[in-house]
């Protein structure tokens, strides 16, 4: 899951077109052995310029795993334990009553150092397009 949309910023920021001032909300569920994974991407837009990226991911666990609740954060926490200092983003990991959440915002210049592209530019159909074919809905 974190490939997929991680997959979609470094794509996000080197399409190009024009647009207004809006945010586009892109959503996916899956669900793999009981454990349930659904994202949520907010990526805002402005002047045909990326502006930023809001991502919460929950991932809800069986009541059979709840007991390795702390072992899920742990391997989230490690996942994304080279974020902050690589790019400048700190992914907050966190226990929720099912299991556990992911929250992150990327900034236009943080998705362009993750990215290693110059460019910013994108257009609401762009992003749509793009993100579907990661297999989230967009709106």
């Amino acid at each position: 899951m974190k490939k997929l949309v991680l997959a979609g910023v470094l794509s996000l920021v080197v399409l190009t077109g024009c647009g207004k001032k809006e945010t586009i909300t892109c959503k996916q569920t899956q669900t793999t052995n009981g454990i349930t994974v659904d994202s949520v991407v907010n990526i805002d837009i402005e002047s045909n310029h990326f502006k930023e990226i809001n991502m919460v991911v929950d991932i809800e666990l069986p009541d059979s795993y709840l007991s390795r609740k702390d072992s899920v954060i742990k391997q989230y926490e490690r996942m994304y334990s080279n974020f902050e200092k690589q790019y400048g983003v700190k992914p907050v990991v966190s226990e929720s009553d099912k299991g556990a959440k992911v929250e992150m915002k990327m900034t236009a210049e943080q998705a362009k150092k993750f990215s290693g592209s110059n460019n910013d530019k994108a257009t609401r159909k762009d992003v749509i397009n793009m993100f579907g074919t990661q297999g989230f809905d967009c709106k």
